[in-house]
């Protein structure tokens, strides 16, 4: 009786190996060939995985560095746009009262342009996220929404600053000097506040994309219009504060300019 059964079968290729000793020796080199070919594929698997780690990681790195640059530039050109409000302050008021005001018109600022860059942040968020997934279809909605929330905004303030002018101001400080300088800045800043909420939507689509090239061009050219427009108006034209405001709109419509075609 023929006995298949699977201690019998491991008996009788011992045998043969034992009897085939050639066969045997044949056998082993193909299998240690096969595992040196097996341990070079794990290796070039490895190296590839480790390539793909380092360029993952370079290509992280250039984008912070892009962004880090784009907030260096408007660091060092807002720290010009801010000399030229001191000059505007220091010749057109005493200085004590150019600077007060200045400074309460500034925490009034950030109050108002502070959500608007909230939102562009929150949007670009969203347009990363729905690039990586190819979802072209949401990134059209999420801009959408993210310039409605943005034009809302705006125009909320734009009444808020209008409508309260003098509030806002006597909140930080009662000099009436002071807050006439503020009323003055803050009813012509008001109705431009319109213009940020667009470029701050337009900018968050931009980093969302990864198109950092358009943020860092926008930027420049906002920072640099402005100071190019408030020179001849404090040098040329006599403006008192005024000039802040209408050098804030000229950047800002370049701005527009810029990223608007692209």
């Amino acid at each position: 009786m023929l006995d298949f059964s699977k201690r019998n079968s491991r008996r009788r290729c011992g045998k043969f190996v034992e009897s085939s000793p050639y066969f045997a020796e044949e056998f082993f080199k193909m299998g240690k060939k096969q595992n040196s070919q097996h341990s070079l594929w794990k290796i070039n698997r490895a190296g590839n995985s480790i390539c793909f780690m380092f360029q993952k990681i370079a290509y992280l790195l250039l984008r912070f560095a892009a962004g880090f640059l784009v907030l260096v530039a408007a660091a060092v050109f807002g720290v010009v746009v801010v000399a030229v409000v001191v000059a505007v302050a220091a010749s057109f008021f005493s200085s004590t009262t150019g600077a007060a005001a200045f400074a309460v018109v500034n925490r009034i600022d950030d109050f108002a342009i502070t959500p608007e860059q909230n939102i562009a942040h929150a949007m670009t968020a969203l347009m990363a996220q729905n690039k990586g997934a190819g979802k072209n279809d949401r990134m059209r909605e999420g801009f959408r929404c993210g310039m409605i929330l943005e034009l809302v905004y705006g125009a909320a303030v734009m009444l808020i600053c209008l409508g309260f002018a003098r509030p806002l101001m006597s909140l930080f400080v009662k000099d009436e000097e002071v807050i006439g300088h503020g009323v003055v800045y803050l009813h012509l800043i008001a109705v431009m506040y319109i213009l940020p909420a667009v470029t701050n939507a337009l900018q968050g689509f931009f980093r969302g994309i990864g198109d950092l090239k358009v943020t860092l061009m926008s930027s420049f050219t906002n920072m640099t219009v402005r100071v190019i427009a408030a020179a001849p108006m404090v040098l040329l034209w006599n403006f008192g504060i005024e000039a802040l405001p209408y050098s804030y709109l000229a950047g800002w419509i370049a701005m527009l300019l810029v990223e608007t075609p692209l």
